[in-house]
């Protein structure tokens, strides 16, 4: 038998029998005078955090889905814009979605109906391969005076299997691409 939900308006109840306090509808786990808490234990959806708007917001989030856009938008524009290289990846803010070339991006917006300034892109930032450091290893398992053979030799063979074998990783950045830039790179991005 399946938990009934409820609005966060209708999802808690006082109960005066045993106890006094809050509990909620759905499980009748009790929050004693804590009311928010009772009302969100099990509630469906609760209305919009943002003043004025009469929206609803999907647990865990506090703001309707369009609020969350414009917050999103928000943050996004106040990143610093830059001429895009042509050549460092793009990826969506505030998502895992990546472009490692212009003709990406063109089929994505083609794919997905949408115009180059219908997506929030940032460039991106390489990240350093891991450097290989036996000491630092070994720190917790040897004496204070104890060395180790070889370490400079270990630790070539080391780093140079990770210089042949990790692959570049890139991460999204804190800057947007300028919309001319992506266009002066894809001419067949839609304006």
């Amino acid at each position: 038998m399946g938990v009934e939900k409820f609005s966060y308006e209708q999802a808690a109840e006082i109960r005066k029998k045993d106890f006094n306090g809050w509990c909620c509808k759905s499980c009748d786990r009790y929050y004693g005078e804590e009311e928010h808490l009772a009302r969100y234990c099990c509630a469906k959806d609760l209305p919009c955090d943002t003043p004025g708007c009469k929206g609803r917001a999907e647990k865990p989030y506090i703001c309707c889905k369009e609020c969350l856009n414009k917050r999103e938008r928000e943050r996004w524009i106040l990143l610093p814009e830059v001429p895009w290289d042509g050549e460092t990846p793009l990826c969506i803010y505030d998502d895992d979605t990546y472009f490692y070339a212009s003709e990406e991006i063109d089929d994505y917006l083609e794919d997905h109906d949408l115009k180059a300034e219908d997506i929030r892109l940032v460039i991106c930032e390489h990240v350093d391969k891991p450097e290989f450091d036996m000491s630092a290893l070994l720190e917790d398992y040897l004496c204070e005076d104890q060395e180790v053979d070889n370490v400079a030799e270990i630790e070539k063979i080391v780093n140079k299997w990770i210089e042949d074998n990790v692959p570049e990783v890139w991460y999204p950045g804190k800057k947007r691409p300028t919309l001319a830039s992506i266009r002066d790179e894809n001419p067949e991005v839609k304006p």
